[in-house]
This record gives C-alpha cells, sequence and structure tokens, in this order.
C-alpha cells in the first residue's frame, strides 16, 4: 500500500466575473480591462480549485487588499449580518460548489478609490499559499447614501456618469 499525504487546496483560476460586475455596479461603458467596481456595493469573485473543492471544516480563507503600501485582512464569513462599512467577505448559502467557490467581497462606502490588488491566503491543516488573484479599480459611488459623492437626482447622477464633459 502506497501512503499519500493530504494536499492542501489549490486554487487553479480566478474568475472575476466582469461582466456581471460591471452591470451591477455600472461601469458596463468605462471599456476598462480591469474589473471597475463602486464602493460600498459587494462584487462577486469565482475561485476555482485544481483538485477539489473548499471545505470549510478545513480551510479558511483570508482576503488581503492593497492599495500602494496599505493593506488591510479579512476572514470569509458565512454571517450574513456583517458590518458593510468595513472591508469583508461573504460566503453565501450555495455559493459552495464541487471545484469552485463564489465570494462576495464588501467594500466600505468610504474606502480609498484607486487601482487596488486582492489576494488570497488559503489555510489548511497542510499548508498555506497566497495568490494574487486580482487587480480592481475603486470608483465613488453616487447612488449609495453612504457615500460622500451620493448624489439624489437621477438626473444629476446621469449628467455626472454618462457624459464625459458633463458637471453637477
Amino acid at each position: 500500500n502506497n501512503y499519500y499525504p493530504p494536499t492542501g487546496l489549490n486554487l487553479k483560476y480566478t474568475n472575476l466575473e466582469q461582466r456581471t460586475n460591471h452591470r451591477k455596479h455600472d461601469t458596463e461603458r468605462l471599456g476598462s480591462k480591469f474589473l471597475v467596481v463602486r464602493r460600498g456595493l459587494p462584487f462577486k469573485v469565482t475561485l476555482l480549485f485544481e483538485d477539489r473543492g473548499y471545505n470549510p471544516n478545513k480551510e479558511k480563507l483570508i482576503f488581503t487588499v492593497f492599495l500602494g503600501k496599505s493593506s488591510v485582512s479579512f476572514p470569509a464569513t458565512f454571517s450574513m449580518h456583517q458590518s458593510q462599512s468595513q472591508w469583508s467577505a461573504l460566503i453565501q448559502p450555495g455559493d459552495i460548489q464541487s471545484r469552485s467557490l463564489s465570494v462576495h467581497i464588501v467594500t466600505p462606502p468610504d474606502a480609498c478609490i484607486g487601482l487596488h490588488t486582492l489576494h488570497v491566503q488559503i489555510l489548511s491543516p497542510y499548508q498555506s499559499h497566497t495568490y494574487n488573484i486580482a487587480e480592481f479599480i475603486l470608483l465613488f459611488n453616487p447612488w449609495s447614501r453612504d457615500d460622500t459623492v451620493y448624489l439624489p437626482s437621477e438626473e444629476h447622477r446621469e449628467e455626472y456618469l454618462k457624459n464625459e464633459f458633463g458637471s453637477v
């Protein structure tokens, strides 16, 4: 009999769900090679694994977002009552598939805008791996009452968002 030691969970591919996220965040028309999302609104990332699926009883996921030299780390949780005022990662019922996992990254409404890098660290009893999974652009959110750029008027939002030379 040959003994093969258990292996940890290895990430194969990350799907940034750009079409869905761009539609949800009203960033479809910006034409960027990056994922472009608005602060204060969750975005979805799907992780595809090599040999097996995510087991929440064995693995822990820690996400880290970098902007320049600043970073913030947060674990993926199953809590639906997560604060919307801080970075968090939510796993919802039905998000765990046989070899993939969807995670909803929550951005605070006062997060710094700019080009961010997203890492995930997979911790298991056997190993720990960190993966650079995405670069994304975080923008202001004029639809969110919690964002300082909130615009209550749909007319002003349209002008602000859709007209390159418009002013509010």
